[in-house]
């Protein structure tokens, strides 16, 4: 039974990810091992290293970092937003865009994520 729900929620997870980040995912030395043991916390761990870490994306950074000082700016409220949402999501900008101003190449992943978000 327990055996069955992992591979469930193995599957799941792996269903929610992006066919570029299974790809790299699957590219990575230790996947046979997490696929074998089902080890979902170093598959979360595999997931967060990839899409927080952009391994691939570096070569549009100038643009990500604009893009995500333009939503930074431009960013409204919406007529039937939850204030603590906004309030969420304005943290979340402010984050990736001081963050920018202290690093040579950002985070283009988390940049990317902020893009398609708004």
């Amino acid at each position: 039974m327990l055996k069955r729900n992992l591979f469930n929620l193995f599957n799941i997870l792996m269903a929610l990810c992006e066919t570029e980040v299974i790809n790299q995912i699957k590219g990575l030395p230790e996947y046979k091992d997490i696929d074998k043991k089902l080890d979902l916390m170093m598959l979360l761990k595999a997931i967060k290293k990839i899409v927080y870490t952009g391994c691939s994306d570096n070569i549009l950074v100038k643009h990500y970092k604009a893009m995500a000082h333009v939503s930074f700016m431009s960013l409204q409220q919406e007529r039937h937003e939850e204030n603590q949402d906004f309030r969420e999501q304005y943290t979340e900008l402010r984050k990736v865009c001081s963050a920018q101003q202290g690093q040579g190449k950002g985070n283009t992943a988390q940049i990317k994520s902020h893009e398609t978000n708004t």
